[in-house]
């Protein structure tokens, strides 16, 4: 018996144990799933000889497929195994305040009020998954939130729903889960980029140096570019270039194309337009998304991406040449800025826009119609500036109002 005989007979013992005490004569009981061809041209699902649901197929191997997989989730159900990213955040909910109530804890009345009115002012039901908490989706909530209570409740709701989640991803999965980062206690209090860390990732993106954070030393380059470090400089660079140009949420980067299609937004170069979405979509009122008009520089900055993509039609695409998910994306943005010494993401681009806008002197309404933000909302969460040099403008009426 050679190693890779030895290896492979190792892993199937590992497998083995898995399995049901077979050794005694036992055997592993499950129902019965088969599918059955129904008068309506499509196959149904039977478990033990009882009608379950339809599988939506006419086509018998398509329906077996489909049945295989519901038999696996059975199996998977019964032995508590579970994909901590698809778990439902109402299931999060229900087991946090039963916690509670089991623990003893004597906030467990306001714990269960906090998250009721979370869940119910959010409108969540069991289709929102653990995977979809992103920073865009907690920026959503939090406007949708703070509409009807305060930004401490919200803030509130969130490390209850945080606790939660810590406790039954790990007991389900038996790896911890935490798919969102908790805000700051107060608003308004995210980091903004500042200019010298602006010089320094445009000058990594657009170049092939090499950046020693701790010696503030650039180095050069000891060897061509691998394919994917060109892909992650790219990345980062045209999501800064978006980011601090048009405070757009990142989620909208995922199917960014140079062409119109149905799924996501894309650059009209011919009429001067960046769709954030498709035109005529419509959004929720406090996830706008509105369509801007590009100025030249914009024009002509879009344009040589579309010369640099071929025929790739994405803006952000995977080496495989699909569009790259909204995950891999944030991660490789994230980690490529730490690489730097910088720590953010790609959400304090947004924060960083509105600062800079406000700070030049633009108009709320102007930011709030680019951003896609309420001018409220704008003020509470967003501005970041110094408020010195415009106190200052009151200094011709200050001591002279009694």
């Amino acid at each position: 018996m050679d190693f890779y005989d030895r290896k492979m007979i190792e892993k199937l013992m590992e497998a083995a144990v898995l399995f049901p005490d077979l050794l005694k004569g036992g055997k592993l009981q499950m129902p019965e799933f088969e599918v059955r061809l129904r008068p309506s041209g499509y196959y149904a699902l039977f478990v033990d000889g009882v009608y379950r649901c339809t599988t939506h197929e006419t086509d018998l191997d398509k329906a077996t497929r489909w049945m295989n997989v519901h038999a696996l989730q059975w199996m998977a159900e019964q032995d508590a195994v579970h994909d901590a990213r698809r778990i439902s955040v109402l299931a999060v909910i229900e087991h946090r305040k039963k916690m509670a109530v089991r623990d003893g804890l004597a906030g467990a009345v306001v714990i269960a009020s906090t998250l009721e009115a979370f869940a119910d002012t959010l409108d969540l039901d069991e289709t929102v998954q653990l995977r979809q908490l992103t920073d865009d989706w907690i920026e959503e909530a939090e406007d949708r939130f703070c509409e009807t209570y305060s930004y401490e409740y919200f803030h509130n709701a969130l490390k209850h729903l945080r606790t939660g989640i810590r406790d039954f991803t790990k007991k389900t999965s038996g790896a911890i889960y935490l798919p969102f980062d908790l805000p700051p206690a107060a608003p308004g209090k995210v980091k903004v980029f500042s200019d010298v860390e602006l010089a320094t990732i445009r000058r990594w993106s657009t170049g092939e140096e090499t950046f020693v954070p701790r010696k503030r030393l650039w180095m050069p380059p000891c060897e061509a570019l691998s394919p994917v470090e060109r892909r992650d400089r790219r990345l980062v660079y045209r999501q800064m270039f978006l980011g601090m140009n048009y405070g757009s949420r990142s989620g909208i980067y995922e199917k960014l194309a140079h062409e119109p299609h149905d799924d996501g937004g894309h650059f009209d170069l011919a009429n001067a337009k960046f769709h954030r979405v498709p035109p005529g979509t419509t959004t929720h009122s406090n996830k706008l998304a509105p369509s801007v008009d590009l100025d030249t520089v914009s024009v002509a900055e879009f344009s040589r991406w579309r010369v640099e993509d071929g025929d790739c039609p994405w803006v952000f695409p995977s080496m495989l040449g699909g569009p790259l998910s909204y995950d891999r994306q944030a991660v490789i943005f994230t980690s490529r800025l730490a690489e730097l010494g910088i720590d953010a993401t790609g959400h304090v681009l947004r924060h960083s826009f509105i600062t800079a806008m406000i700070r030049k002197g633009m108009g709320s309404s102007t930011i709030a119609s680019i951003a896609g933000i309420s001018m409220r909302m704008m003020h509470e969460r967003y501005d970041h500036r110094d408020h010195g040099p415009v106190q200052a403008l009151a200094h011709g009426l200050m001591g002279t109002m009694f």
